[in-house]
């Protein structure tokens, strides 16, 4: 999910979660999990907002493998 930035802070996003979390309830879904990147600061702090609570973290090692 992602609102156009335009759009952002007008309560949108709140809105969209919202309705996802009412049709899951209704829906009968056991839980949701979101995958957002460790840099965007504003989108986890949108979901913690929206009552999402930490659940994994995955790190990654790149290789400079250029020779």
């Amino acid at each position: 999910m992602i609102v156009n930035e335009h759009y952002r802070s007008l309560g949108i996003g709140t809105l969209l979660a919202d309705q996802f979390k009412k049709w899951c309830q209704d829906n009968q879904v056991e839980e949701i999990l979101v995958d957002v990147f460790a840099k965007n600061n504003q989108g986890i702090n949108f979901y913690k907002n929206n009552g999402f609570a930490d659940y994994e973290v995955l790190l990654k090692y790149k290789f400079d493998n250029k020779k």
